[in-house]
């Protein structure tokens, strides 16, 4: 969709988002004008502008974001990151297909790299012998990091969803949220070993070189 009067005119005022492309992109700004309307989201626009000097941010994406997700336009809808957490919109939950409690980045493998950089960089301002160490010892999880894919019958696609299902159960971290939204904090911090992709090895069965090369890119190992 090519951006329109509103979308030229308001995405520079947006945000940029660490997450990736935000309201600031003009093109995304037009598709969510398109799904609920101008009025909508210039009232959203102004609602936010109001009330970021005072320290309230979000209110763009609390005013649109659900009645995005509500209109059926989208293939679906997944959040991991709320506004106004640890208590969260049971209405806005209801209409996502995962919802899981801000655990996106909390991978084993993501730990120890930040253990490792973090002893690194104390070690080099103290002139501490550990500008070389490392940790290791990371925990397994509770899934082989080693398995076999028949890819048989599969597409590319199937084969690629298998093997990351394999490495994570998304289900079973949104099945809990939405089974005691109050439960935030407590599924924020107990939750399975995770690790990365570069942690597994497949061993693919029938496959074909795009479905390894597309494995390949994804992290795991063959």
């Amino acid at each position: 969709c090519k951006p329109g009067f509103w979308a030229k005119l308001l995405s520079p005022h947006a945000s940029e988002t660490v997450a990736g492309i935000g309201m600031h992109d003009p093109y995304k700004l037009q598709l969510a004008i398109d799904m609920v309307g101008a009025p909508k989201v210039v009232f959203a626009a102004i609602a936010s502008a109001l009330t970021k000097p005072f320290g309230k941010k979000g209110v763009f994406y609390e005013i649109v974001g659900k009645e995005v997700a509500g209109t059926g336009h989208l293939a679906g809808a997944c959040l991991d990151v709320w506004e106004g957490e640890p208590d969260l919109d049971p209405e806005l939950v209801k209409l996502l297909d995962l919802s899981t409690p801000h655990i996106a980045g909390y991978s084993a493998d993501g730990k120890a790299n930040g253990t490792t950089a973090a002893v690194r960089v104390v070690a080099e301002v103290l002139g501490l012998p550990l500008t070389d160490w490392k940790a290791t010892d990371i925990p397994d999880p509770p899934q082989t990091l080693d398995f076999e894919i028949d890819a048989a019958g599969k597409t590319a696609q199937e084969v690629l969803t298998e093997a990351v299902l394999h490495t994570y159960d998304i289900s079973a971290d949104s099945n809990a949220l939405r089974a005691d939204l109050r439960a935030f904090e407590r599924l924020r911090g107990d939750y399975a070993v995770r690790r990365e992709f570069t942690s597994f090895t497949v061993h693919l069965l029938g496959g074909t070189p795009e479905m390894a090369e597309r494995l390949a890119r994804l992290g795991f190992r063959l």
